[in-house]
């Protein structure tokens, strides 16, 4: 065997093993970690940028933040804040911890244990189910006036403040949710 099948070989078995370790989280956890759309981000940081309090957020959470492109988003655009991201499938969870600054933070853990009053806004891409499952959690754990923002996926029980249209190449995709905890 030549060293560039050696090479080959080492390489086909590296991209099974993610693939693999992929295909285990996305079973074990029932959600596929795809990443959100920049476009989707830049609404979603315009929202907080909209509905924030004077100041701006002071503690930023991603639950379920896969490849952490939108913590990352987060944490650019309000550089005073604390932003955190929690994911549980591996490889996205190392991927995001490219690029970290000092005021972002990504955990391998189970946001479903988070200590949610800690945080006064949540963004998220999650899917109709989890947001379900959430949405009274976050009903009584949140703090008053914390800001949830949702990519595609609306907050069961909750009445939005604002609903953000958007599109890629002029077709319509799901909206921004934003909410306000009363």
């Amino acid at each position: 065997m030549s060293t560039l099948d050696i090479i080959y070989v080492t390489v086909m078995l590296a991209v099974l093993f993610v693939v693999l370790m992929n295909e285990y989280y996305s079973w074990r956890l029932k959600v596929v970690p795809g990443p959100s759309m920049p476009w989707a981000r830049k609404k979603m940081v315009e929202a907080l940028q909209k509905h924030a309090p004077a100041g701006g957020p002071q503690r930023i959470m991603e639950p379920g933040s896969g490849w952490g492109g939108l913590a990352r988003a987060a944490s650019r655009a309000f550089p005073d804040a604390q932003v955190e991201g929690y994911e549980l499938s591996l490889f996205p969870f190392l991927f995001s911890l490219t690029g970290t600054r000092k005021h972002l933070r990504f955990y391998k853990r189970d946001f479903t244990q988070a200590d949610w009053n800690r945080y006064d806004t949540i963004l998220c891409y999650l899917t109709k189910q989890l947001m379900s499952d959430l949405s009274a959690v976050w009903a009584e754990k949140l703090p008053p006036g914390a800001l949830v923002i949702s990519n595609a996926q609306p907050l069961p029980g909750w009445t939005e403040i604002d609903r953000i249209k958007t599109a890629i190449g002029g077709v319509e995709t799901p909206p921004i949710y934003v909410y306000r905890k009363d």
